[in-house]
């Protein structure tokens, strides 16, 4: 298992647990922690720029061959898109 952090030194995995060091928008970060990764757990901040992040990684995670992503949303995001959190999650669902 592999986890992106911002901060390794505020991280705290048990044993085994691999981390790498990057942010949803640092490109050359996540195509060295997709490198092997065959499932993607994807749960992004909310905040202005979520939708971005959340669309780089899912392109990037397709570009190194993730054969699965899970996403954290939120229920029911394609009944509530006139709320922008929810709008987000539904257009990165898409």
């Amino acid at each position: 298992m592999r986890v992106l952090t911002r901060d390794p030194a505020k991280a705290q995995f048990p044993a085994g647990v691999e981390v790498a060091t990057g942010d949803l928008l640092d490109i050359d970060a996540l195509r060295r922690a997709f490198a092997g990764v065959r499932t993607l757990f994807l749960l992004n901040a909310v905040t202005g720029d979520e939708f971005t992040q959340a669309i780089v990684t899912l392109n990037l995670a397709r570009e190194a061959g993730v054969e699965r992503v899970v996403y954290l949303s939120v229920f029911g995001a394609d009944r509530a898109v006139e709320v922008p959190h929810f709008a987000v999650k539904f257009g990165a669902e898409r």
